[in-house]
């Protein structure tokens, strides 16, 4: 990849906060994205400490896209930051170039694809599980995770540590910026 390949004059939709969505944040404020849009309902608890960045203890019981909006202010970002308190839901596309996929549940990434395809925006998926990640590149119309995710179903356990999240979402982020068009003329998923 070089620098003419890579995009950050665009609109970035995070979904989900957690550990994959910490370090993709984290990735995008540094990289200097235009606008970053995190969405993610949840808050930190004792659990999280292990493998997602912006939890720490004074953290714990606080709104994790409230974390990711203050550490935007710690790094001195100075393009467009928007926490959503809130699970996804496809008003949130609205001005978006690109989904990234930080969930941890089948039901809604195939919502999250379902709606990046019926608005035509490109959706990028990680998921994690213990030393295994896997990433995609869903273009519209494409139901890439449809295919993939088709028999599955939710583990019941799930476990996951910082390593696998920390390579799922630069893996991530390195698709996310880049011109999807380019990456196919490069190679076909």
């Amino acid at each position: 990849m070089t620098d003419k390949d890579i995009n950050l004059n665009k609109s970035f939709l995070v979904v989900g906060c957690g550990g994959l969505g910490c370090n993709l944040v984290e990735g995008l404020l540094r990289l200097g994205a235009k606008k970053i849009t995190v969405c993610d309902p949840d808050v930190f608890s004792k659990s999280n400490l292990n493998r997602q960045l912006y939890s720490s203890p004074s953290n714990i019981g606080k709104l994790k896209v409230e974390a990711a909006k203050k550490r935007a202010g710690e790094l001195g970002y100075s393009g467009e930051f928007t926490a959503i308190p809130k699970e996804f839901s496809k008003e949130m596309l609205d001005g978006i170039d690109v989904a990234i996929d930080a969930l941890d549940n089948i039901k809604a990434r195939l919502y999250l694809e379902d709606c990046c395809s019926e608005k035509n925006i490109s959706l990028v998926h990680g998921a994690v599980e213990g030393f295994v990640y896997q990433i995609g590149l869903s273009m519209p119309g494409s139901n890439l995770l449809h295919r993939i995710y088709e028999n599955a179903k939710e583990p019941k356990e799930k476990h996951t540590n910082v390593i696998t999240v920390s390579m799922c979402a630069a893996e991530e982020l390195a698709l996310a910026i880049r011109d999807p068009e380019e990456f196919f003329e490069m190679k076909e998923i």
